[in-house]
């Protein structure tokens, strides 16, 4: 049986997502948070169930561990890795 993986239409809001949460990253991300930041339009809950997914994000919104040290990481290259 195949993995679930979430599902998005686009990049758009993510991409908006990841370069946000790369200059503040708060203590928990919720659909709120991303309306505020006019972040995703209507798709905010995709991009937390992806922020989820790849473990930056818990399954009430609190930030990591994983994605604290991810986000703060400074220099494109150094985040990329």
């Amino acid at each position: 049986m195949a993995g679930k993986y979430p599902y998005m239409s686009g990049s758009a809001g993510l991409f908006q997502a990841v370069n946000q949460l790369r200059r503040s990253f708060p203590a928990q991300v919720t659909a709120d948070t991303l309306k505020k930041l006019s972040i995703a339009p209507n798709n905010e809950t995709y991009v937390i169930n992806v922020l989820r997914f790849i473990g930056v994000l818990d399954n009430d919104g609190n930030r990591t561990s994983v994605g604290q040290k991810a986000f703060t990481t400074h220099g494109d290259e150094g985040f990329q890795k």
